[in-house]
């Protein structure tokens, strides 16, 4: 029985063997395994967290862009705001000015009314030609001018010296006509 003995040593040493390989196999596996596990959460874990990332960056993106927009709109409000009160300005000035000049004119007339009536009452109604008048319907007879002579310069300091310049000859020639 030592061939028999030695004959289940040996089956005992290859089943030993086998064990130990399947184990050895077995280990590396679980091994493999709980390795694979353990990166798959970090590598899952830092999907997520990538992903989070590009949301919260789209997130920001969007933030801004809504906030420009929200920008350009506050700044065309301002913008129209702005023209209506420069429009609404215009409009007052305008009615403003219009006043003024109604205003002023109706003061202009009231005072040459009122100038009118001191001079009737003072000259009871009649008016006074000056002898220089009359001395220039007579000038103007003889060929002589009355008008001013301007010169290219256009200035009253500029004008040559007639016998009579005043603008208001002819009126008075009429008047002494009548």
């Amino acid at each position: 029985s030592y061939r028999v003995s030695k004959m289940q040593a040996m089956e005992e040493r290859v089943h030993e063997d086998r064990l130990n390989t399947k184990v050895k196999f077995a280990q590396r596996g679980l091994e493999d395994r709980i390795r694979w596990r353990y990166k798959f959460a970090e590598v899952t874990e830092e999907l997520n967290q990538d992903r989070d990332a590009l949301v919260d960056g789209f997130r920001k993106k969007q933030a801004q862009l809504d906030a420009a927009a929200k920008r350009v709109q506050e700044a065309n409000a301002a913008k129209r705001e702005l023209l209506e009160l420069r429009q609404t300005y215009r409009v007052f000035d305008e009615y403003r000015r219009r006043r003024k000049e109604e205003f002023e004119e109706q003061h202009y007339k009231a005072k040459l009314r009122e100038l009118g009536n001191t001079r009737m009452e003072e000259t009871g109604g009649a008016v006074d030609i000056p002898s220089w008048c009359i001395a220039a319907s007579q000038l103007r007879k003889q060929g002589l001018s009355t008008t001013p002579s301007v010169s290219p310069f256009g200035s009253p300091s500029h004008r040559k010296a007639t016998a009579l310049s005043l603008p208001d000859v002819d009126v008075v020639e009429k008047l002494t006509q009548d």
